[in-house]
């Protein structure tokens, strides 16, 4: 069993920055307590996950961005459609209805900015370059309504029955259609000819 792993230097950055980021945050949202990554890993018949954050009566799902051109600032509404199911998801399965997206802005640690300026700048440049293209993706010294930004979720049991609905679809689907077409295959080629 074989599973694609999705990579990315925006990811790699989110996940070396998460706890952080989490701390950050937790500093100035009231909601979430002095919290830290939540390890507790839920799970029921349709769906599982590790929220983030897990306070008395909110989910939270933080979300690093990758610099301030990706930062949604400006945004009145959740950028990605997909993280408000993600926290629904989060929301059912920690028996809480309140739940938050919150993106963070997060200085990129030093390493990934050396990386970043040696694709960029060359593999010849001065400190003084190195210093300009490193400010960009610093962001220490920003105030906080700079580099917070929340989305609350609404609770919605129609969405999560909706998510049940379709985990019981995916399901069936794998039963009638890709077992049977795997079963198939494996007549069709077996293991080997050799006695």
């Amino acid at each position: 069993q074989r599973r694609v792993e999705f990579t990315s230097k925006q990811t790699d950055k989110g996940n070396l920055v998460e706890e952080d980021a989490i701390i950050y945050a937790s500093g100035h949202i009231p909601e979430m307590g002095l919290s830290s990554k939540n390890e507790r890993h839920l799970t029921n018949e349709w769906m599982h996950g590790t929220p983030d954050v897990l306070a008395d009566e909110w989910v939270f799902d933080t979300k690093a961005s990758w610099s301030h051109d990706t930062f949604p600032l400006y945004e009145s509404e959740l950028p990605e459609s997909d993280y408000d199911w993600q926290v629904l998801g989060y929301m059912a399965l920690s028996e809480r209805q309140r739940g938050r997206v919150v993106y963070v802005l997060m200085s990129m640690p030093e390493e990934m900015i050396l990386k970043e300026s040696r694709w960029k700048l060359g593999q010849e440049y001065t400190q003084a370059e190195y210093e300009k293209f490193a400010a960009q993706f610093r962001y220490d010294d920003l105030p906080a309504y700079l580099r917070i930004k929340e989305f609350d979720i609404e609770y919605s049991e129609e969405k999560i029955e909706a998510i049940k609905r379709r985990v019981l679809e995916c399901r069936d689907y794998i039963q009638n259609i890709i077992l049977p077409a795997l079963e198939s295959n494996a007549k069709k080629y077996p293991e080997s000819y050799v006695e």
